[in-house]
């Protein structure tokens, strides 16, 4: 297998033993990791590790003795509003209450912007340095493709206090567990902690990646984009069923806006405009697909699949607010921060006042569809979050150690938050069961 970074490749390892995370880096990085063995168990294991697999690195132990204990915690918010759900969202959640994981899920990822202003009162928030934060990290967000893993969809990227995110990340990692427990196991949040901390001193680190997920291989419908049209799923599927016509002027316009974005009007020279589709994506925003074909004489050449939608515009507020001219760019920058080269072919443009953002999609894009064990909570949170620190470190506002001071002061208060939205959550789910019923 190989990892391609800007115009280097470097060969990696296929398979680790249970407990490794693989971290992907530059060659200069694989000559200065050499001097960094703090990070291990020990400068021994360190040396024999780094001796027969050069391109993987130890997860780090933990110490776990100063984290909380899984006992009871106190509330420290009102309780939150049960009947907040539109009747369309509602609508969405209805057919998932017999899967309680997927409505759980769900009903966390509608409620972003509201608990972002629901907890916007609390202490913690307001006294955290600043940085650009991914903004809504969550399990469904993760996606591993032909380029790399990391935190997609940054529809709420935005400059804000840097704990959100671990707030976000917290929540959805013991939605997710296997096991229903009314507080994350500490372990998680040990992971976690030394997870953000290592990615924040460590920016050379691109990302890591979980040794369960990198075991996935792509399936024969997702090894190119031609393949992954013939499979129908998802993308593909709605862009047969949701077929408009190529003469379209908007979808003409929409294509000539979005390669002039990228500079890339020579594209068609190569390729021309087969299917076109409109359609909603899971929380309602249009989507316009774009499927772009080789011309004859380039058929050696692999499909395009573009999907370009509205971007969202919240307004700006005391803790949260929009640090570019325009949402596409600000998705831009959020991608290029949190899932460097992960996310392809990206573009922005402006038609009709309305904001719009694009990419590529991937024919390899696989998600996390099942619920978690403890030591694969532990694996994803520290991979998560080794890219969030990463991520917030070259972002920030302020000086490097008042942000890892204040997130020492406060790592009690952050899971108690976190804790804190899936216990909302819940109550909101089961209200919606009892009117269900």
């Amino acid at each position: 297998m190989l990892c391609t970074i800007g115009l280097n490749i470097y060969p990696l390892a296929s398979t680790a033993p249970h407990g490794w995370g693989f971290f992907y880096h530059s060659k200069k990085t694989l000559i200065s990791l050499r001097k960094k063995t703090a990070l291990f168990a020990s400068q021994k294991s360190f040396l024999l590790h780094r001796r027969r697999n050069p391109h993987i690195i130890l997860r780090p132990k933990i110490d776990t003795d100063h984290f909380l204990c899984d006992h009871e915690y106190p509330r420290f918010m009102e309780a939150i509003e049960l009947n907040i759900l539109s009747p369309l969202q509602e609508e969405w959640v209805a057919p998932l209450l017999s899967n309680p994981s997927k409505a759980t899920h769900l009903i966390f990822r509608i409620l972003g912007p509201y608990f972002q202003q629901q907890y916007s009162s609390q202490p913690i928030l307001h006294s955290a340095p600043k940085t650009f934060i991914h903004g809504n990290p969550h399990i469904d967000n993760y996606v591993r493709t032909f380029h790399g893993a990391g935190m997609v969809d940054f529809d709420r990227s935005r400059i804000g206090p840097y704990c959100w995110d671990l707030i976000r990340i917290l929540s959805s990692l013991q939605i997710c567990g296997k096991k229903k427990l009314k507080q994350l196991p500490p372990s998680v949040w040990k992971y976690v902690y030394k997870g953000y901390k290592n990615g924040f001193l460590h920016t050379e680190i691109l990302y890591t990646e979980p040794s369960f997920l990198h075991q996935l291989r792509p399936k024969e419908g997702q090894l190119s984009t031609q393949k992954y049209l013939l499979s129908k799923k998802k993308w593909a599927k709605k862009l047969h069923s949701h077929s408009v016509s190529i003469d379209d002027p908007t979808i003409r316009i929409f294509l000539q806006l979005f390669l002039q974005s990228r500079k890339e009007e020579k594209l068609l020279k190569y390729f021309h405009l087969h299917t076109a589709a409109r359609c909603d994506g899971s929380l309602g925003k249009e989507h316009i697909l774009l499927l772009l074909k080789p011309n004859k004489n380039k058929q050696s050449r692999d499909s395009i699949l573009l999907d370009i939608k509205e971007t969202y515009q919240e307004e700006d507020t005391e803790l949260f607010h929009n640090p570019a001219d325009h949402h596409g760019l600000r998705m831009i920058r959020a991608s290029n921060l949190y899932a460097p080269n992960i996310e392809q072919r990206l573009g922005y443009f402006t038609h009709d006042q309305i904001q719009y953002w694009g990419r590529e999609v991937p024919s390899f894009n696989a998600k996390i569809k099942f619920l978690l064990k403890k030591q694969e909570q532990e694996e994803l949170g520290y991979s998560v979050a080794s890219q969030l620190g990463r991520g917030h470190r070259i972002a920030l506002e302020s000086k490097p150690k008042k942000l890892l001071k204040h997130l020492k002061t406060h790592k009690d208060v952050i899971l108690l938050l976190a804790q804190q939205m899936t216990a909302d959550v819940l109550s909101i789910q089961e209200d919606l069961r009892k009117k269900y019923q």
